[in-house]
């Protein structure tokens, strides 16, 4: 009878210490020096965000040699941002700066290349140049007409983004077209597009539209518009004379660490930054 109980008390012994193992293996382990949590390394990373910086950030994480899969999402820089912010993505992707408020949540933006919005036209169009004036009134809806602007006497077609895009918020805080945190463009009179491609794909198929995007999507089948008598290009942006110009950013919530700063390291490093030139993006490391 001792022994039966002895017996038991070995059984009930073991299987607490199994148990204790088990649930051990699911929490982090702890650092005996501090107690602190340490965090298994990555071995993918998730960026998320803007529709612009995301074929940069594809192009990079395909170059990247860390021995990381990274995955990129792009679903505007709001989302981005927001993703950042409660956890569901490694690093954001912004097209704009970061508000007060979105830093003092504890977002810190990295700025990885420097990019020109590019007011583009039907390559069709007789109009090679506006100004700034005159871009802010097109879009606000007070100028509707190209006969108003030198060119065919036709309606204009204004393309802009949606809500939320990063592209359309820097567009609108350049170029006046926002007051008080409100959009000044004519909702009612606008088409409106969800990425990039859309937009192109509407001046491409619309003679007498105009829109705007990253200078470094730019190509053959549109044509980018002078601006204040100045051409988009990476030199006149990096001089600072073309106005209309915004950074891409890398958004991390708290300073970048681990196998996120090792990507943002190779972004920021002298290879990566070959790689945003050759995008026809401004680099950072000038």
């Amino acid at each position: 009878m001792k022994s039966l109980k002895l017996v038991s008390l070995f059984l009930a012994g073991a299987l607490t210490f199994t148990l204790a193992g088990c649930n051990g293996a699911e929490t982090s382990s702890q650092d005996p020096s501090t107690g602190s949590s340490q965090e298994a390394s990555k071995t993918s990373l998730l960026l998320d965000g803007s529709t612009s910086v995301g074929p940069l950030a594809e192009l990079l994480a395909e170059n990247y040699t860390g021995g990381l899969e990274i995955k990129v999402q792009q679903t505007g820089s709001g989302t981005g941002i927001q993703s950042t912010l409660d956890g569901s993505c490694d690093i954001g992707m912004a097209s704009r700066d970061l508000t007060a408020e979105e830093e003092a949540e504890g977002l810190v933006p990295t700025s990885i290349a420097i990019d020109g919005i590019a007011i583009i036209v039907n390559a069709e169009n007789p109009v090679t140049g506006l100004t700034s004036e005159q871009i802010t009134k097109i879009f606000s809806g007070e100028i509707t007409n190209w006969s108003e602007v030198g060119g065919n006497d036709a309606e204009i077609i204004v393309v802009s983004r949606e809500a939320g895009s990063g592209t359309r918020g820097a567009f609108e805080e350049l170029l006046s077209l926002e007051q008080d945190g409100i959009s000044l463009v004519d909702e009612a009179a606008e088409v409106f597009c969800a990425s990039n491609g859309e937009v192109k794909q509407n001046i491409v198929s619309k003679p007498n539209a105009i829109g705007y995007l990253s200078l470094g999507l730019v190509d053959d089948t549109v044509r980018a518009l002078d601006v204040d008598s100045v051409q988009a290009t990476s030199e006149n942006i990096l001089a600072g004379t073309y106005p209309v110009a915004r950074p891409f950013l890398f958004v991390t919530k708290g300073e970048p660490a681990g196998e996120v700063k090792e990507f943002i390291d190779y972004v920021l490093s002298a290879e990566g930054q070959e790689l945003v030139a050759s995008e026809n993006y401004i680099r950072v490391d000038q």
